[in-house]
């Protein structure tokens, strides 16, 4: 620690890199320091990090209920092909969907347990209304 004067011009008062330390409770630093070192925090940012772009969580969320191929997801979507490409090759590198092919065409699917419970615990705690961001349900599909 080091004294530093304070804007009073009066006593010098003590600082450290953590601000005012009165106290190290050191067990407690000690359990805590042994509770993240055992956690990828990379790899769970990267998680949350796919699972926060609106676009991949509503991917995620039809792979999850039905296989869909690129096309099909486009036109739920509203979005072009490359741009669905683009967002899968994300989730895949993340292993969080799977693929087969079928001739010509590419079939996804999410069946990890954990995405599928990190999605409807999420969708239980909706803060707000959902907005029609890939359009209305009964609106004509066109091809």
């Amino acid at each position: 620690m080091r004294m530093v004067p304070n804007s009073a011009g009066r006593r010098p008062r003590t600082s450290s890199p953590l601000g005012d330390v009165r106290s190290i409770h050191v067990e407690d630093v000690a359990r805590a320091r042994a509770l993240i070192a055992r956690t990828d925090h990379d790899g769970l940012a990267e998680l949350f990090g796919a699972l926060g772009d609106p676009t991949r969580l509503a991917i995620v969320q039809i792979l999850l209920s039905q296989e869909m191929c690129t096309c099909d997801l486009a036109a739920t979507l509203r979005l072009s092909e490359p741009a669905v490409s683009q967002h899968l090759r994300i989730l895949r590198n993340l292993d969080m969907v799977s693929w087969r092919r079928a001739g010509r065409m590419v079939y996804y699917a999410v069946d990890d347990r954990t995405v599928r419970k990190l999605v409807d615990l999420a969708s239980r705690r909706q803060p707000r209304e959902p907005r029609a961001r890939f359009g209305e349900v009964g609106e004509a599909i066109s091809r």
